[in-house]
């Protein structure tokens, strides 16, 4: 068959592949780069076009290749996602926990969030959308607060102002 011509690729019922009688260039390679990629063919096409590995069988779970080969014995990393994500459990009401200091990411990353919440149910733009936000830029490098922190800390003046002069060459 000349290059670039469509073929079909026979599937077994149960969504693997049993073989291909003949493909296109293209589609050998999108089918390579999968295998690479290590998700191959997962789909069930006569089961509602579902995947193969679900949690009605564990995810066909390989506890030889989990002890010797990978963590979690999975094949491919959308299964593997798929499986963490199915198995997560129900969403618990995080109204009761007790945060600390140490989980100040966590506790900014919730206000900002019920902030965004309130300012969209008040008619506003969520933060990140309308013009300011395309003027935004990441940026990394040592702030004042940061400069101040070091030299409570203990930190020579001179070893901070170093530190300030690597951050602005990079």
């Amino acid at each position: 068959m000349a290059v670039g011509t469509s073929a079909r690729a026979t599937i077994a019922p149960s969504g693997s592949p049993e073989a291909i009688e003949s493909t296109s260039f293209s589609a050998q390679t999108e089918n390579s780069v999968m295998r690479a990629d290590g998700n191959g063919v997962d789909i069930d096409v006569e089961d509602g076009f579902r995947s193969i590995r679900n949690r009605r069988n564990r995810y066909m779970i390989d506890r030889q290749v989990q002890k010797t080969r990978t963590f979690t014995g999975i094949q491919g990393t959308n299964t593997q996602d798929r499986a963490v994500q199915e198995s997560m459990g129900r969403v618990v009401d995080r109204g009761y926990e007790r945060l600390g200091t140490t989980d100040r990411a966590i506790i900014t990353a919730r206000r900002l969030l019920l902030q965004a919440v309130k300012q969209t149910q008040a008619g506003g733009d969520p933060p990140g959308v309308g013009a300011r936000a395309g003027r935004l830029r990441a940026r990394d490098g040592v702030g004042p607060r940061e400069l101040r922190r070091l030299l409570a800390r203990g930190f020579e003046r001179e070893t901070v102002l170093e530190l300030v002069r690597v951050a602005a060459e990079e």
